[in-house]
């Protein structure tokens, strides 16, 4: 695997594994809706995967987007609006924050990696990251990113309650600009870990 495929991986996992946040992104970028073409079968599915999703809609859950894909079928539907002000229908098309769900393709890739041979869990990620970046995290020559996949590196988490929504002030004045994963990764940055990496259980268990 490549140097810079390799950090860049590992950037995204220092970020998004370390920490368990996410932002919903209450406007949407909506896309050309598109066509969905039902199988013989899809009638009642349709309506049931349908029902599903509208009555989750809630004062907390404000849209949902499901694509459901089998052998036989294909259902792609959305629920409740994309835009709060304005009421806007939430269209399958939407684009949303991935967030968190990140961490579920981020990881999948690393074992996947892993199992080929081509990258090492236990090295630790200064042997990935540049001095600058590592330089400015607490035990940045004893994390693995093994220890980051199970959340018991001790990261700082940008998501933590002292940091006063500042990750989510920052997204959402910065989404439309674009964001990368190093500009996130500095609310990391100068924050001692929680624990020592692997002495302690998921920070979230703290």
């Amino acid at each position: 695997m490549s140097q810079p495929k390799c950090t860049a991986l590992i950037t995204f996992s220092l970020l998004g594994l370390s920490a368990c946040g996410s932002i919903t992104n209450e406007n949407t970028l909506p896309q050309p809706d598109q066509e969905i073409k039902p199988s013989p079968q899809q009638g009642v599915k349709r309506f049931h995967y349908q029902t599903l999703i509208n009555n989750l809609i809630s004062h907390e859950v404000h849209g949902i987007i499901l694509h459901v894909s089998s052998p036989s079928d294909t259902f792609t539907s959305s629920a409740g609006v994309a835009n709060l002000t304005t009421q806007e229908a939430l269209q399958p098309s939407a684009v949303y924050h991935l967030a968190s769900s990140g961490k579920i393709f981020t990881a999948l890739l690393a074992v996947q990696l892993c199992e080929e041979g081509r990258l090492d869990l236990d090295m630790t990620i200064d042997n990935w990251l540049s001095h600058d970046i590592t330089r400015q995290i607490q035990y940045s020559d004893q994390i693995t990113l093994r220890q980051l996949l199970n959340h018991s590196s001790g990261v700082y988490s940008y998501s933590d309650p002292d940091s006063k929504d500042a990750y989510v002030e920052f997204v959402m004045a910065n989404y439309k600009s674009g964001i990368a994963n190093e500009d996130l990764l500095r609310f990391a940055y100068g924050h001692p870990g929680y624990f020592k990496p692997g002495e302690g259980g998921s920070i979230f268990e703290q």
